[in-house]
């Protein structure tokens, strides 16, 4: 994925303040996560609610 922002995206931001949207992740490692995520909810349902687990879900992909 591309790391720098573009020409247009800078001249963008600089004439509106906010650039948006950004993409993060490709498609692969988006589905990725997706995927893990949805193991781990399985895994952790019978102990937890989903809502706590989506707070702060990076910190269980360290």
């Amino acid at each position: 994925m591309l790391k720098t922002l573009t020409e247009n995206q800078l001249n963008r931001y600089q004439q509106d303040g906010v650039l948006f949207p950004i993409s993060i992740l490709s498609f692969d490692e988006a589905t990725r996560y997706l995927t893990l995520s949805n193991q781990l909810g399985s895994l952790l349902k019978p102990q937890s609610q989903p809502v706590e687990m989506s707070i702060q879900m990076h910190l269980f992909f360290r």
